[in-house]
């Protein structure tokens, strides 16, 4: 077998959130950190500026090796790949990005008040510009996504949740 794939998690919900996406990623990590395990190497990048203060609250749920690192490290890392799994992206890492895009609330119901419609459409925007791939769960999402981000349909992977 050759080496881990090295792959950085955006996390900064993860210590929050319980409910839906949350459950999704924490359910992933758990699939990496051990049934992929030796093909894997997961670092949970947090927005947190001293990760290790704070890397239990990240980590309380994984089993595994995970590491955790302030997401501004992530291009010195050597990740293979970032993952954004919290339907858009805040921040963009060098490199490889795959996100996943669960749905498009923001377009599909948007804020009357412009400063709260652009600040919630703004990381699907950065998502569109700025992803390799996009995941989404059905058929459905992937039509929301080329609809209303106009990324491309062949740049995105449906795996039905």
């Amino acid at each position: 077998m050759g080496e881990r794939l090295s792959l950085g998690v955006d996390a900064a919900n993860l210590p929050r959130d319980r409910r839906g996406m949350g459950r999704y990623v924490r359910c992933v990590l758990r699939y990496f950190a051990t049934t992929l395990a030796p093909r894997v190497r997961v670092t949970l990048l947090v927005p947190d500026v001293l990760p290790a203060l704070v890397a239990r609250r990240y980590l309380e749920d994984l089993p595994g090796d995970a590491a955790v690192a302030h997401r501004s490290a992530a291009g010195r890392l050597g990740l293979d790949v970032v993952w954004y799994p919290w339907n858009g992206m805040t921040w963009v890492a060098p490199g490889t990005k795959v996100a996943t895009v669960h749905d498009c609330w923001p377009f599909v119901s948007p804020a009357p008040n412009g400063s709260i419609r652009r600040n919630e459409q703004q990381p699907f925007f950065a998502t569109a510009a700025n992803a390799d791939t996009i995941i989404a769960g059905s058929q459905f999402a992937r039509a929301e996504v080329v609809r209303h981000l106009g990324f491309p349909a062949d740049k995105i992977v449906v795996i039905p949740l």
